[in-house]
């Protein structure tokens, strides 16, 4: 019985993700010391440039103010546990977040702003990562692979 290296499974998935129309790049091109950062530190873990660009496509009826909002109310923490911050980020995926804003004739409106189209998966913008480096205080970790639909990781692996 032949085994697969741990590199022979990461190039695998890796050529999986990529037929699913996935961009797959490597941490060392977008990480905070690369050439080409999409994030400005390594305890950083959304690619804030491409969540943002997402925001701004998925939700062109929204003004910038209620979209830059929906942005800050994601990145920022809420909850102080762990897991009522998952389930919230969560449903916010899922759902959206509800923002208000001022409509063109002054009136206090109300929305949803989408992080994720679920109607139109293609439009969305999914990134698998190789390797990405996440420091926290003295704690590092680096994921083979990491999952992102619109800037927004997902999953790991």
């Amino acid at each position: 019985m032949a085994f697969l290296s741990e590199a022979q499974l990461e190039t695998a998935l890796l050529g999986q993700l990529a037929a699913l129309q996935y961009a797959c790049i490597s941490d060392d091109l977008i990480g905070p010391d690369s050439k080409q950062p999409e994030r400005e530190s390594y305890d950083e873990v959304v690619l804030k440039t491409r969540f943002t660009t997402a925001i701004a496509l998925l939700n062109p009826s929204f003004p910038p103010e209620a979209q830059a909002d929906a942005v800050r109310r994601v990145i920022q923490s809420e909850m102080p546990n762990l897991l009522d911050e998952n389930h919230r980020l969560h449903r916010l995926l899922t759902e959206g977040v509800d923002v208000e804003y001022y409509a063109e004739d002054g009136t206090l409106t109300a929305g949803k702003v989408r992080l994720i189209d679920f109607d139109d998966v293609t439009s969305n913008d999914w990134l698998a990562v190789q390797q990405f480096v996440v420091v926290s205080g003295q704690v590092k970790r680096r994921p083979d692979v990491v999952i992102f639909v619109n800037g927004l990781p997902l999953g790991m692996v």
